[in-house]
């Protein structure tokens, strides 16, 4: 499987055929067991094609592509006639898929009072964290913090998955 992050990506799939082949179709499907059909920019949303009809098919994705698992095989028809015909193939299955973590925040209370006990801001979603405040002055890499504002602070956190892929809360 190929994994990447949502956003601008391109990535190849290819296979090397031996015997004779007439043609040559890439297809996609939603479950890797599904039904497939001929790969068309735009399936899934935002994604475009390249060599369709070649040994190595080139899928671009976009910020628009949803995150989930998309499934592509190629499909080869064998030269010749009758008797003296090659058979037809599928490739395995090539898995592309689309990530991007969901950050969430949830804090130990809803408002903080100057001087108070310590609000505790704990990160879920992804592997690795990193916090900022507007205005400037706190970062961390916990998945958990605890503050104490002088002012109205914004804490935000951006989490990166085991893929590398990122968001913000």
């Amino acid at each position: 499987p190929v994994n990447v992050c949502q956003g601008v990506t391109s990535n190849d799939f290819s296979f090397v055929a031996t015997g004779s082949v007439a043609s040559i179709q890439w297809k996609y499907a939603t479950s890797a067991g599904g039904t497939y059909t001929n790969v068309v920019n735009g399936t899934p949303a935002a994604a475009t094609y390249t060599n369709a009809t070649g040994s190595t098919l080139t899928v671009a994705t976009t910020v628009d592509t949803p995150v989930g698992a998309y499934y592509y095989k190629a499909f080869l028809v064998g030269e010749g006639l009758g008797l003296d015909k090659c058979p037809d193939v599928e490739s395995n299955v090539a898995t592309l898929t689309v990530n991007k973590p969901i950050v969430a925040i949830a804090a130990s209370q809803t408002s903080y009072c100057t001087p108070g006990a310590a609000v505790t801001l704990t990160a879920s979603g992804a592997s690795n964290y990193s916090w900022t405040s507007a205005p400037a002055g706190f970062t961390s890499s916990s998945a958990a913090i605890s503050v104490t504002p002088s002012v109205n602070t914004t804490y935000t956190v951006v989490g990166t998955d085991a893929f590398g892929c990122s968001n913000t809360a």
